[in-house]
């Protein structure tokens, strides 16, 4: 990652830890953009469907009764999708990287 001898700046945390300077700045937008897209995705699926309402429909009928077309579903899939997997990234290279 770094090359041998180089100086890298440091931040100490408040449990004895270290890591490199502007490193958990960095991945803070990441966790900022990708958590909420799943639940932005559900809520509109809600919203569209009447899913979840008092004496609502169930899940399946709501799924088929969601406008087709050619953007809602492939827009909802695709966002609940990329905030799954920022959310999997962001999570993995907190523990890892």
């Amino acid at each position: 990652m770094y090359p041998p001898g180089a100086r890298v700046p440091v931040q100490s945390g408040g449990d004895g830890t270290c890591t490199a300077a502007g490193r958990e700045r960095a991945w803070s937008p990441a966790a900022g953009a990708s958590g909420p897209q799943p639940m932005l995705a559900a809520g509109a699926f809600c919203l569209l469907t009447g899913f979840g309402a008092h004496r609502g429909r169930p899940f399946g009928d709501s799924r088929d009764g969601l406008p087709g077309g050619t953007v809602p579903r492939p827009l909802l899939l695709s966002v609940t999708g990329v905030g799954i997997l920022g959310a999997a990234v962001f999570l993995f290279l907190q523990h890892y990287g």
